[in-house]
């Protein structure tokens, strides 16, 4: 019984991670949908319109979370960030005209279930009204965006989890996932170096792709750079202030009680009498009895235990933490020390008889300890307002002197500093930021003006100004001959390779072996064993290619000629397609694989309603993001 309650825990559990990910679109997302402002939208869907403020929201929540995954196209997430705006809204509005939504006894459980509005792991009302005020919400205004954004999820789901696959569709799939293809193929190789070209090949070639041999456009620039560590290293605090903010932070330095626990249920059904919790008492003192006796808990929880998910595990439950089980079966558990037996406990399911197994108490960490610890994370906190006030005058007073910095420097009390030269790709220190180097070559920038405040990855923020800028230029031929001569001569020797495959196919389609059209060239023929899709005996672009050939037809056999990425080509003759038995995979293969082909059917559903209402919803995009 209290494993099925545990289940629907977990159950609500996924609904709280799908709504804690949905919060900050149901807090800052939608309304903006219907604002109307004197800023020009950049997309439109019906009435509704979105504008760079919402694109800029997303995009950021996106990079944000992709920190650490290399560096990102900036222009690509914001498409995307645009994209999933429109989705989200086409399904909004799908999800108004169906009529869909939440029952509100089941809302006001998903907002308390919310980790945002939880202290100790119980909803906390004070909490929650803290963060209605903060992001200026109501609380009616809060209850409807979650309610619209469980019931957009429960569209999605409706959809792209009830498609099914046939037995039929399963049993082809895995005679075409299994399937061999017996193969016969000559390479051809290419040539370390073909002909050497000459002088008027070369020059005709460095003429018609200039664009290649450019130098690329560099900048150094001049810099003054402000950091919340540089800021919090000039705050000031004594050890009376630190213990007063280790009292305040004790409970982080805490960790907590740690009890695992076993029991036993007598049950009873929902609604039953006296009677029947007397009878279930009457089995619990008994089993008691027995414990009391020498008998072993698990044993006894086996034979006699209503929940018999924990019953098969000797009545284990794990670890508990208050808030999970039942007042009653809580108080009683954590009132136990390790290795005691409780009286029988009644609650709405029955009586219980609970063992503690497991108990790790807690510990908190000195003053003395956490020192430094509590002295950074206190000057960190102290500085941030500074940070920020600083942060503002560096940008102000840049502006306002943009034809120097050393007014900016000298505001925030930070030195002046300089990069090496860099392009707008590539940059050393500080100029490997993405942001900086984009700043560093915009037009304003390059025209000699000191940069907006721009803040780096690292949270720190900077102001700039050119100190050099390098312009691209033709680099000279004779600096770029040998570069230009080793390709001309690669691209000789592919040719030669084309050439030479192209011939001997030519002979094989006229009727000879591959054997007998290779001959002529001293190439031989590999004859690898029949191969499916996933072998690694053959090339895998040569297992691609020889997949993607019709199967033969008749006494005829299938004849390919291909070219590879390393620029040899290749020669397939295709003799025999064998499919996969579909009646040899057991069955938990066929149900992994029905499983997969109902998510891609499910998907490919979804993605078809949403292309109809994109169809349908009069989507217009009024400007390309940057």
């Amino acid at each position: 019984m209290l494993q099925t309650i545990r289940d629907r825990a977990h159950g609500i559990m996924a609904w709280v991670i799908l709504i804690s990910i949905a919060v900050p679109f149901a807090l800052w997302g939608i309304q903006n949908y219907m604002d109307v402002g004197k800023e020009k939208p950049v997309a439109s869907v019906g009435d509704k319109e979105l504008f760079e403020r919402d694109v800029s929201r997303v995009a950021e929540q996106d990079l944000s979370n992709l920190v650490g995954f290399g560096e990102q196209d900036e222009k690509v997430i914001r498409q995307q960030a645009l994209e999933r705006l429109i989705h989200e809204t086409l399904l909004h509005d799908e999800v108004q005209r169906l009529r869909m939504g939440l029952g509100d006894d089941a809302l006001r459980d998903v907002i308390q279930s919310l980790p945002y509005f939880q202290t100790d792991g119980k909803f906390d009302k004070e909490k929650y009204k803290l963060s209605m005020s903060a992001q200026g919400a109501s609380a009616a205004g809060f209850a409807a965006q979650i309610r619209m954004a469980v019931a957009m999820d429960q569209l999605q789901h409706a959809i792209a989890r009830t498609a099914f696959a046939t037995p039929h569709e399963v049993d082809q799939f895995l005679r075409l996932k299994n399937q061999k293809r017996t193969a016969e193929y000559v390479l051809v190789p290419v040539a370390k170096e073909g002909a050497a070209p000459t002088a008027q090949a070369i020059e005709q070639h460095y003429r018609s792709h200039e664009a290649q041999y450019q130098t690329p456009e560099r900048v150094s620039v001049q810099y003054v750079e402000l950091s919340l560590d540089q800021v919090a290293r000039q705050v000031q605090v004594n050890d009376d202030e630190l213990k007063a903010y280790y009292e305040e932070q004790k409970a982080s330095f805490t960790t907590q009680e740690r009890r695992k626990v076993s029991h036993m249920l007598f049950s009873v059904e929902p609604g039953a009498k006296d009677d029947a919790y007397a009878a279930a008492l009457g089995k619990a003192k008994q089993a008691a009895e027995r414990l009391g006796k020498g008998a072993d808990f698990a044993s006894v929880a086996k034979e006699l235990s209503d929940d018999k998910l924990s019953a098969a595990k000797g009545g284990d439950l794990g670890v508990i933490a208050k808030g999970q089980m039942d007042k009653n079966f809580e108080d009683a558990a954590f009132k136990l020390k390790a290795g005691e037996v409780s009286e029988p406990v009644k609650t709405s399911f029955g009586y219980h008889l609970i063992k503690l197994t497991e108990l790790t108490a807690g510990k908190s960490r000195g003053f003395d300890e956490v020192k430094e610890e509590l002295r950074q994370t206190y000057q960190r906190n102290a500085a941030e307002k500074r940070f920020y006030e600083l942060g503002e005058k560096l940008s102000q007073v840049g502006f306002e002197h943009s034809d120097s910095l050393e007014p900016a420097a000298e505001a925030v009390g930070a030195k002046l500093q300089e990069t090496a030269l860099f392009t707008r790709d590539e940059g050393a220190g500080v100029a490997a930021d993405p942001a900086l180097r984009n700043a560093a070559f915009s037009q304003d920038v390059l025209d000699g003006h000191n940069s907006e405040a721009v803040e780096l990855a690292s949270g720190n923020v900077v102001v700039l100004r050119v100190k050099k800028h390098v312009v691209s230029s033709l680099r000279p031929l004779d600096e770029v001959r040998p570069q230009i001569e080793a390709h001309l001569r690669h691209e000789a020797a592919e040719s030669a390779a084309k050439a030479k495959a192209k011939a001997l196919f030519e002979r094989f389609q006229q009727g000879a072996s591959l054997a007998d059209a290779a001959k002529s060239d001293g190439l031989a023929v590999e004859k690898p064993k029949p191969f499916g899709r996933d072998d690694t005996q053959v090339s895998p672009e040569l297992v691609t290619a020889t997949f993607h050939m019709a199967r033969p037809a008749g006494n005829q056999t299938g004849k390919l000629l291909t070219s590879l990425a390393s620029g040899e080509q290749v020669v397939v003759h295709l003799l025999e397609v064998t499919d996969g038995d579909a009646a040899a995979v057991d069955a938990q293969e066929k149900a992994k694989v029905r499983d997969l082909l109902s998510r891609s059917k499910g998907q490919a559903e979804y993605a078809s309603l949403m292309q109809q209402l994109r169809e349908d919803g009069d989507v217009h995009i009024t400007a390309n993001k940057e």
